[in-house]
């Protein structure tokens, strides 16, 4: 059984992070407001669909009453069509049935009003637990029935909290730098951070071995736009152990120059993250990636070109930051401080890790 899948959270208190949306949640259910349409939205891997779990079991359903649809594979109105009619129904067992629609926002339009139809009059044993990493995607009439919830990506020391506590219930040793390795290039997924956890079960302390693994995982994240992405970037290259430049260039690869993000909205997402960190906390080598990234801003959006920015603008960073500063998008950004002993040397590129 995947380690996601085996130390899932099973009740609130054992939710990590995202904890001011866990007590607004537990204080809607304690006061026993009467919501029948709930949508959580977030990243990928940070609990929605286990909140949603938790949620159905405070809702009184048992689990033969709670009822999990990829919407990503079932998208049409006939789906909706069948959902509407089992409904309809009570199960044996169970006083309510919770229907929990993951990555719903891939369901067309005419299904989505459709559904909207049993969003507005649910018979009363009915609940309807809505996620989705793409909110926009969601027609705003149904989104205006549910009562809306936004999950953000967990902190590093949510992530670090997570795999530690999952490592030592399963006996897994870990060097320092690997647990700094898959901290830092999770993105805020625990679901992530637990499979690179799996995958470095056997390699101890060794980074040698930890990498490649850790690079073959980057794939499994999605995330949801252009200034999500600049803002992580931002993170995994200046943060305080900085990420291989290996990790960095998968990540790259393939949540940008696979059609993800275009290249100029991904500059442009670059460029306002950075101008946000030079308002809080003028650096340096933020002015001058900010200045870089104009030059090439309408130059050719070629896959060479932007890694070659990306690379340079990664080895031009000091060797270590000094202290975090809110960079105006909900998450902390490591902000290097002023260097000692002159300019820092640009690291050359490790060609076993291209």
């Amino acid at each position: 059984m995947a380690l996601h899948t085996k130390h899932r959270p099973t009740t609130f208190k054992t939710v990590i992070g995202n904890k001011a949306v866990v007590r607004s949640i537990e204080s809607t259910l304690r006061d026993g407001e009467d919501v029948h349409a709930w949508l959580f939205s977030g990243p990928s891997g940070v609990g929605k669909t286990t909140i949603s779990r938790i949620v159905a079991k405070h809702l009184g359903a048992t689990a033969s009453g709670v009822f999990e649809w990829n919407i990503a594979n079932l998208r049409g109105v006939d789906t909706i069509r069948e959902l509407e009619e089992k409904s309809k129904f009570r199960v044996p067992g169970s006083p309510v049935s919770v229907y929990i629609l993951d990555e719903c926002h891939q369901m067309t339009t005419p299904a989505q009003n459709m559904l909207l139809k049993s969003l507005e009059d649910p018979p009363r044993h009915v609940y309807f637990l809505l996620c989705t990493t793409e909110p926009e995607g969601m027609i705003s009439t149904i989104r205006t029935r549910c009562l809306e919830y936004k999950l953000d990506a967990l902190s590093d020391s949510d992530i670090r909290l997570v795999v530690t506590s999952v490592a030592r219930k399963e006996n897994i040793t870990l060097g320092e730098g690997v647990l700094d390795l898959i901290v830092s290039s999770a993105l805020g997924s625990a679901r992530l951070a637990l499979v690179m956890l799996a995958k470095c079960a056997t390699v101890g302390d060794s980074l040698d071995e930890a990498i490649p693994l850790v690079r073959g995982s980057i794939q499994d994240l999605e995330l949801t736009g252009p200034i999500d992405l600049a803002s992580k970037f931002i993170d995994l290259m200046y943060g305080k152990r900085q990420t291989p430049w290996g990790v960095l260039v998968e990540l790259l690869k393939s949540r940008v120059l696979r059609k993800r993000v275009s290249v100029k909205d991904f500059k442009m997402a670059l460029l306002g993250v950075l101008g946000r960190i030079i308002l809080h906390s003028p650096s340096k080598w933020a002015v001058d990636s900010a200045l870089l990234i104009e030059r090439n801003l309408f130059g050719a959006n070629t896959e060479g070109g932007l890694i070659a920015l990306v690379y340079t603008m990664w080895s031009e960073c000091p060797a270590k930051s000094l202290g975090k500063v809110r960079a105006g998008n909900g998450r902390g950004i490591s902000v290097p401080g002023t260097q000692t002993g002159g300019r820092v040397r640009p690291r050359q590129p490790n060609t076993e890790l291209m």
